[in-house]
């Protein structure tokens, strides 16, 4: 029997190299300094840390060689950050790419990127979704004097100056100008994928068009043809549609810093000294995720003293404006950012805020719980 099982690993494993074919990548990047690396990460759905392969640029020249089994997306990385630029490929293609390597802060990006020997990436070109004429719909009502002023009311995080301007005509005709850009990204979106739902293509681009996925998608991906679900993105999709309830699962710990403290520690240790910890994924720049400090403040000074903490990570990518959150939101409990730790990642955080309530040995009670649920939740738990 064990000789049978391992004749079939073999099988299985010849067919699986047989089916990859090698597939190259040119790269020239005028600007990029020596010693600087260009890499690629495969788009899988995940949080994406580490390239699939990297290659120094010698005289801003690099070839990166890797197998793909079928069409699959990539971000091109420099030294290990992607740059945000995607490039489809197929198995066996010889590809180039040109650009310009610039530096943006922590982060570099690829002006004038070009991409030829593709007809993969060339397909993707034609058919992907046209975000400059939705940026420019999104332009002609966020760059009014209201929504400037609103906007920079949020900014700063100042209440009474949102709350009054919310009380105001202008904010109505925000609203309205806001509900009817969001309802033509829609539009727009579902008309792209129902366009290419016989397509890989299709999957990948519901994939990619959209921050996260949730069970509002699922109009769009049960369209697609019944191979095209089966395939290497469709998958994905689906799982991130309809995931298998995490209720009851033990998650992994993780060490951090905490900022209100300067020491390292772990999310055992936290659960160790409680009995419920409250895992909450944040970012300085997420509106719900501002709005939801005051709800868990109330619920933490309720709670603490029966044995309930919380732990929030951000995932700003600066550490400057995380810090101004902090200094604005002064929270009590255990802070860090995620920076390049992978803590996100090691969540599968799709979106924010993500929270996760747990018990004592880690494991989840419920997720994504927030608002009037969480006090109740609590209030039960507590009894």
């Amino acid at each position: 029997m064990y000789k049978k099982i391992s004749m079939l690993t073999a099988a299985l494993f010849c067919s699986a190299a047989l089916l990859a074919q090698n597939t190259t990548l040119n790269v020239k990047l005028d600007n990029s300094k020596a010693g600087d690396k260009v890499g690629v990460i495969l788009i899988d759905g995940d949080n994406y840390v580490k390239p699939l392969t990297e290659a120094s640029l010698v005289n801003g020249k690099a070839t990166l060689k890797f197998d793909i089994p079928a069409q699959r997306g990539f971000f091109l990385t420099i030294n290990g950050a992607m740059t945000g630029e995607i490039i489809t490929l197929n198995a066996g293609e010889n590809a180039s790419i040109k650009g310009k390597e610039v530096k943006e802060g922590e982060y570099y990006r690829v002006h004038n990127m070009m991409v030829t020997g593709s007809s993969t990436h060339s397909e993707y070109l034609a058919k992907k979704l046209d975000r400059d004429a939705l940026d420019r719909l999104h332009a002609e009502y966020t760059s009014t004097p209201f929504a400037k002023k609103l906007n920079s009311a949020y900014s700063k995080n100042d209440q009474a100056q949102i709350e009054a301007l919310k009380a105001t005509e202008g904010y109505k005709e925000y609203i309205k100008a806001e509900k009817k850009f969001f309802n033509t990204v829609d539009s727009t979106f579902k008309a792209v994928h129902k366009n290419n739902a016989n397509s890989w293509l299709g999957a990948f681009m519901i994939l990619t068009d959209y921050s996260y996925l949730t069970e509002e998608q699922k109009e769009e991906y049960d369209i697609l043809a019944d191979d095209v679900k089966d395939s290497f993105y469709g998958k994905i999709i689906r799982e991130k549609i309809l995931p298998p309830s995490l209720e009851g699962k033990t998650m992994d710990d993780f060490t951090f810093t905490d900022h209100n403290t300067g020491k390292k520690t772990s999310l055992k240790a936290v659960l160790k000294k409680s009995k419920y910890v409250l895992l909450d994924f944040w970012a300085s720049w997420c509106r719900p995720c501002r709005a939801e400090i005051p709800n868990v403040k109330a619920n933490y000074e309720k709670y603490h003293a029966n044995g309930f903490d919380v732990v929030s990570i951000s995932a700003d990518a600066k550490e400057s404006e995380w810090l101004k959150a902090l200094e604005q939101e002064k929270m009590p409990w255990p802070q860090d950012r995620d920076g390049k730790q992978g803590i996100c990642a090691l969540y599968k955080v799709q979106y924010y805020p993500t929270t996760y309530l747990l018990d004592s040995e880690g494991k989840v009670v419920v997720k994504d719980i927030r608002g009037e649920e969480l006090g109740k939740k609590l209030e039960e738990l507590f009894r």
